[in-house]
């Protein structure tokens, strides 16, 4: 679905990403991992576009800068780590801007801006000024909005999550988490995710791709790349590992 070859971002002679061979598969929910400035949201900003690269990035076999505008953002969204927004738009109405590269009537629009936002668990502050909710609440609208954009795609899309979680509360946490996993599994998306907590990436991702120094050095399954070792060398820490009554790996 996704593949980068030659990948290098580098900024004022610093470089910041170096990424060859790296791949992204439909129906699976990759989770990026490593410690602070190793480079996770650049890998996604530079997908994409946000950030400028050399290399080659292709998306369905075929370069994401030969793609159309509209085409692409059909089949790409990114939900960024925050969002500005200084005009004062409800957050239903910062969900319909989803609708710009789509082609629905405005009856179906607004009916698909609803269910985006039950979807991402936004419906109940609908009508609210979007400046005035909190930054869990406008994290949640723009999950909603980039849901509505990639819902008309043709072919299977591909969503980018950077720290989802990070203004959420543990609830909400695995609410989105879930909702990203079943997309892919159900829906077929591909679905990258930065996030800092271990022990999510071990609940929800099909795949993990640990980064350090602007490169990727190890993929795999999650609980198969995040070993006692890797966590002490990596983020300092010494974890203790357990098996859950349900089979599943935690880091303690």
């Amino acid at each position: 679905m996704l593949q980068l070859n030659h990948v290098r971002c580098q900024v004022a002679g610093n470089v910041l990403l170096n990424v060859d061979g790296f791949t992204a598969s439909a129906g699976q929910m990759v989770g990026l991992l490593g410690p602070n400035g190793a480079g996770k949201s650049t890998l996604l900003k530079v997908i994409s576009g946000d950030m400028d690269a050399s290399g080659d990035i292709q998306l369905h076999g075929r370069a994401l800068s030969e793609w159309p505008a509209l085409a692409r953002a059909r089949h790409l969204g990114v939900l960024p780590q925050a969002s500005q927004l200084s005009f004062p738009f409800t957050a239903q109405e910062v969900v319909a801007l989803g609708l710009t590269p789509l082609t629905l009537s405005r009856q179906e629009g607004q009916k698909q801006v609803q269910q985006m936002m039950a979807q991402a668990d936004c419906l109940g502050f609908a009508d609210r000024s979007y400046p005035s909710l909190s930054g869990g609440e406008r994290q949640r609208v723009q999950l909603a909005r980039v849901l509505l954009q990639l819902s008309q795609a043709e072919s299977t899309p591909l969503l980018l999550l950077d720290e989802p979680t990070s203004a959420q509360d543990l609830g909400q946490q695995h609410a989105i988490l879930k909702l990203a996993r079943k997309l892919a599994e159900e829906k077929g998306y591909g679905v990258m995710a930065v996030l800092h907590d271990l022990n999510q990436v071990l609940q929800y991702c099909h795949q993990g791709s640990l980064l350090v120094n602007g490169k990727i050095i190890a993929s795999g399954a999650p609980e198969q790349l995040l070993t006692q070792q890797v966590i002490a060398s990596h983020w300092h820490y010494q974890a203790e590992r357990t098996v859950l009554s349900d089979g599943r790996v935690a880091m303690l």
